[in-house]
């Protein structure tokens, strides 16, 4: 994994104090960087990648989304991005980029709108750097 990305899950998502654990996977879902302990896998990526391309985020409503093993609720899909609940105040937001996807958890006592809006700013600045 480069350090280059790391610095992005460090620096710009851990840092916010706004998500609680995150990691950034490559379109083919391999894994480009983490925070420690999150583990998410190449599957549960590509599953989340395949859902995401769909129209019609049914898949969601019915399976939810899985990321480091653990199933969050669907709540919404927008053209870029997923978010979903998880059982105890936590939630996950997911933003894919041109070449990336980049997956983060909020946990209790973290504000939803906070962890959404750090992830699409960097999902932003990533999209906008062709990334």
């Amino acid at each position: 994994m480069s350090n280059s990305w790391q610095t992005y899950i460090d620096t710009s998502l851990l840092q916010s104090k706004a998500v609680a654990a995150a990691a950034i996977h490559g379109l083919d879902g391999t894994a480009w960087a983490r925070s420690p302990s999150f583990n998410t896998t190449t599957e549960e990526m590509q599953k989340i990648l395949s859902n995401m391309s769909k129209d019609n985020p049914q898949d969601f409503y019915v399976h939810g989304i899985t990321a480091n093993g653990t199933k969050y609720t669907f709540l919404r899909k927008t053209d870029n991005a997923l978010y979903g609940r998880g059982r105890t105040n936590s939630g996950i937001c997911v933003c894919k980029t041109h070449k990336c996807v980049i997956v983060a958890v909020y946990s209790e006592g973290m504000q939803p709108g906070s962890c959404n809006s750090v992830v699409e700013k960097l999902g932003d600045f990533l999209r906008d750097s062709n990334y």
